[in-house]
């Protein structure tokens, strides 16, 4: 595989919007035998129309997977590349879902950012009726950048964009603020994401189709940054940490998952942050603090390499007077209180005989948190290992991850994984992803890369709609 051009990653895309959790799929951008090949294995249909997708047999996906891996090989090592690339990426995507609906910090940060685009469909009526009265006059974009614009009476418009960049200024400083203590510069919460998504992506890769196909893909996606990456940052450190005190390091397979989602159950944001500075409740801290206790345990009597990560855990926790029941149950506590006043909040700032876009995503969170604690805690170590968190995938044990999707004829759709968990089905995920994507573009502009297929479309949506809109740089 030495001739395989691993720039291609770049077209083998598939995104996650974290504010409304959407993966968006993009199976046009490789030959159409590969995205093909994508689709049998997942059992997405040529044009979804919304469904969800029929729960598959684990066995029998891997036993297909690989089959249609070699078949490919043997025609042409790119496409079987891209086809491996594709689908490892699509599983890293649903993980960052599930991560975010399974843990304490996810779910809270989930519930801050439906603040930013509720009301946007509001917001779109306001400001075309601002064009209009400039005789179809352009709208600045982003919106956010021209503000004095709107004055008078349609200074609604201004405090609506100022608070909602506000508050995602206050997300996305949450989501990239390192941890100050016990490593410098210590670990952000995106960055226990990422390791989270990229080891379900490459264990799940090495042990269906090989180490040297997930090596590929490890050098692809990490380039330059090597192992300073987001991707694989904290397993770095706690590696480094052990090597430089002698200390062997032999982490069990679900070892890495199992202590990155307890660093994220651990606390809330109002433990973690203060006036968005991290305290020592941060799950960066608590990361450090176990691999201190990791290091401290080896060579303790009865500690064995499979006990020892678990055993560190209990140790952390213990120290900061926690222990994993109260937590857990805590946590949920928290989210559904948090959940009722995002509710509240939402409802009550909005016309009444209309339902706010984000009340339908955020009428799931609490129960979607609830069921992934039982999952994770009950169900460990399937979750925690990559065969095992496809497994409960494909199954339906999981909540639904809502996928956009534009198959290999430019054709757009959209589909739900499998799932037995009560939800709102289609409609409250497509309201939320149009929502948050609309916003998006509305506070970020367009991307000058051309950006996804999703806000391509989200962009001629706008247009149909009589906005037009002028680049501001």
């Amino acid at each position: 595989m030495q001739n395989v051009d691993i720039h291609a990653i770049a077209n083998c895309r598939s995104q996650v919007h974290t504010d409304s959790l959407t993966v968006t799929f993009d199976l046009s951008l490789t030959s159409r035998r590969v995205s093909s090949a994508v689709r049998q294995c997942l059992a997405i249909p040529l044009n979804p129309g919304g469904a969800f997708l029929p729960t598959q047999q684990p066995d029998a996906f891997q036993s297909n997977t690989c089959k249609v891996y070699k078949d490919l090989l043997n025609e042409d090592v790119q496409s079987a590349f891209e086809f491996a690339t594709l689908l490892s990426a699509f599983l890293h995507e649903c993980r960052h879902v599930h991560d975010m609906r399974s843990t304490r910090i996810g779910a809270e940060l989930l519930l801050k950012d439906l603040y930013v685009y509720s009301g946007v469909g509001t917001i779109l009526g306001r400001l075309l009726e601002w064009s209009r009265g400039l005789g179809n006059g352009s709208i600045p974009l982003p919106v956010a950048s021209s503000l004095h614009s709107f004055d008078g009476e349609f200074s609604d418009i201004r405090t609506f964009f100022t608070t909602s960049t506000s508050i995602r200024d206050r997300v996305h400083k949450t989501w990239n603020a390192p941890s100050r203590w016990p490593t410098m510069p210590g670990h952000s919460i995106l960055s226990f994401s990422e390791t989270l998504g990229f080891s379900v992506q490459i264990d799940w890769l090495a042990e269906t189709l090989g180490t040297e196909i997930a090596g590929i893909v490890v050098d692809a996606t990490l380039g330059k940054q090597g192992w300073t990456s987001d991707y694989v940052r904290p397993v770095a450190v706690w590696s480094t940490l052990s090597q430089a005190k002698g200390v062997k390091f032999a982490p069990e397979a679900t070892d890495l998952s199992f202590i990155t989602v307890n660093a994220l159950n651990v606390s809330g944001l109002d433990d973690a942050f203060s006036d968005g500075i991290p305290t020592k409740s941060h799950p960066g801290t608590w990361f450090g603090l176990f691999c201190e206790q990791y290091v401290r345990l080896t060579g303790a009597k009865g500690v064995t390499d499979s006990t020892k990560a678990p055993l560190a855990v209990f140790a952390t926790l213990k120290e900061k007077s926690l222990e994993l029941g109260p937590v857990v149950d805590l946590g949920i506590e928290t989210i559904r209180s948090l959940q009722n006043k995002a509710l509240n909040d939402l409802a009550g700032n909005l016309d009444p005989a209309r339902i706010p876009e984000s009340i339908l995503l955020a009428s799931e969170v609490g129960t979607d948190y609830a069921e992934m604690q039982n999952v994770v805690y009950n169900d460990k170590p399937l979750y925690h290992c990559a065969l095992g968190y496809v497994e409960l995938l494909l199954s339906g044990a999981l909540t639904s991850v809502f996928v956009r999707v534009r198959n290999e004829d430019g054709v757009q759709g959209a589909f739900r994984t499998p799932s037995g968990i009560p939800a709102n089905h289609v409609g409250g995920s497509l309201a939320a992803s149009k929502a948050s994507q609309q916003m998006r573009i509305l506070l970020n502009g367009r991307s000058r890369s051309g950006g996804t297929f999703f806000e391509e479309a989200t962009f001629k949506e706008f247009n149909d709609m009589g906005l037009l809109f002028r680049r501001v740089e």
